[in-house]
């Protein structure tokens, strides 16, 4: 038995071969069309971290050519900040095997009781974005 994935979207700068070799063919003969060689790819902007209701609930606006994230976690809103997660992805697959999927939290925590402070860094082959702002929930 085979089972077919799906995403209602393409991400830049993409996320499996098929994205990776769209967005490519795009940008280089973007670049060759103004007869322009390809530059680095820019340090992704900082993403924005939505509003936390629950540590297992967390969700962010992306950020461009971001190809993964940093999740990092503070129990004081002054720092101290730990990366409880790397490589973490953005993808939101809207089907599997022909049957929608509800969306789920791009991340979900599990730290205990306490109030706790997240925020999100965006990385990509050139470097790491700014942190994004930063959110509590009391758990």
């Amino acid at each position: 038995m085979s089972y077919v994935i799906t995403r209602d979207s393409l991400q830049y700068p993409g996320f499996d071969s098929n994205e990776k070799n769209i967005f490519s063919i795009m940008r280089n003969g973007a670049y060759q069309i103004m007869g322009q060689s390809v530059p680095a790819e820019p340090v992704p902007p900082a993403p924005v971290l939505l509003p936390v209701s629950l540590p297992s609930n967390i969700n962010w606006q992306g950020s461009a050519g971001a190809t993964h994230y940093n999740i990092q976690r503070s129990s004081s809103s002054g720092g101290g900040w730990s990366t409880i997660a790397s490589n973490v992805t953005d993808i939101q697959n809207t089907s599997y095997d022909g049957q929608l999927v509800a969306k789920l939290p791009l991340y979900s925590d599990n730290p205990g009781s306490g109030t706790w402070y997240y925020r999100i860094i965006a990385v990509n082959g050139t470097g790491e974005s700014e942190p994004s702002n930063v959110e509590s929930v009391s758990n």
